[in-house]
């Protein structure tokens, strides 16, 4: 056994603080409770042996206390006293840095860890974007990118960015997280942006190819109702085969859907076509009788001149089917002499507005 001979009192402070050291796996109560009074009880040992005391080893002493405690000896094991957090930290820690030692001894895969590395400058950009554009849209100022509606720079959205950017350049250069808790913050943002990022690329495309489509005026305007080369289709007009007017003849597509020229703009139920009822010539109305919804594939429809007020057509007694184009055309298979002949006033007059036509009322679809 080492001895030491006898110092003076800071030989005894320091073996009192080796024999805690060597206590140091049980709780902090438990070792103040154990070497309680050891320094004083030391010297008043050196006191009364004078030369002959000496300090012994303060493992094995602290050994001794252990056994007379009933206390079992040390383990091997040394507690490791440091927080959860910090204990998660450095597994992460050691585990990222074994993953990159084996990603690198790939010659290939070290070259991309390379090229990651030197464009994290680009990440901390995209990262000030994507907190930008998830937060902004929350506050209204502004979405996804920093340009109103007309394409003019908003100047709060553009200060908003650029400090976003700024911010996270910062965070990226080891700055500007000077506590825990904003480092847990930076954390967690970099996670949610890094998961957000692909979706907010793709909506902002979008939405800077709707406003562009919509600036540069590509979406070219939808002629409502039936058309033909951009011309909006008022009525029709038939001929038999023997190339004689028709009237009452109800028309359908394909499908067996009626084929109107207008449906009402959108309402079966309308009782003019409000297109044209804002200019643009006479106003079809369709065929009516009573107990049934107006029919609009009744052909040709009945016309009416707007009145031009306030409600709209308030009287639709004088409506009436328009001339034909044509008093009559070439019959089917006919001569290619006999051309059709333009008529304001065709010599027979078509029936009468299809109301009080003899005619059969047509089938309802």
């Amino acid at each position: 056994m080492e001895h030491t001979t006898m110092a003076p009192d800071a030989s005894i402070a320091a073996f009192a603080a080796a024999v805690r050291a060597s206590l140091d796996d049980l709780p902090a109560d438990e070792v103040d409770e154990l070497v309680e009074g050891l320094e004083s009880d030391l010297l008043d040992q050196a006191s009364d042996s004078g030369d002959d005391f000496a300090l012994g080893d303060p493992d094995v002493y602290a050994a001794e206390l252990r056994s007379a405690a009933g206390i079992p000896p040390r383990s091997e094991v040394v507690l490791d006293r440091r927080k959860p957090s910090e204990l998660a930290a450095e597994w992460v820690s050691t585990r990222w840095r074994s993953a990159m030692d084996r990603m690198r001894s790939n010659s290939a895969a070290a070259w991309v860890i390379d090229l990651l590395i030197a464009l994290r400058p680009v990440w901390w950009v995209a990262r000030g974007w994507a907190m930008y554009a998830i937060i902004a849209p929350s506050l209204g100022i502004g979405f996804l990118t920093a340009y109103a509606q007309g394409g003019d720079a908003n100047p709060i959205n553009v200060v908003l960015l650029a400090g976003f950017v700024v911010l996270s350049v910062q965070w990226g250069r080891g700055r500007w997280a000077p506590r825990r808790w904003v480092r847990i913050v930076r954390t967690i943002v970099s996670l949610v942006t890094a998961l957000a990022l692909p979706v907010l690329v793709g909506m902002t495309l979008d939405a800077v190819r709707v406003q562009t489509v919509n600036e540069s005026g590509a979406y070219d305007y939808i002629v409502p109702g039936l058309a033909v080369d951009g011309e909006r289709v008022r009525n029709i007009f038939a001929y038999d085969s023997e190339g004689n007017a028709l009237t009452d003849v109800q028309l359908f597509d394909q499908n067996g859907h009626p084929l109107t020229t207008v449906g009402g703009m959108g309402d079966p139920t309308a009782e003019w076509d409000y297109y044209f009822e804002g200019g643009g010539g006479p106003v079809p109305l369709p065929w009516t009788t009573p107990g049934r919804p107006p029919v609009w594939n009744v052909f040709p429809l009945r016309e009416a001149v707007p009145a031009y007020e306030e409600d709209g057509i308030t009287d639709v007694s004088d409506a009436e089917v328009p001339d034909f184009p044509f008093v009559q055309v070439p019959a089917v298979g006919g001569s290619a002499s006999s051309a059709p002949s333009p008529s304001p006033s065709p010599s027979a007059s078509p029936s009468a507005a299809p109301e009080t036509s003899t005619a059969p009322a047509p089938t309802a679809p």
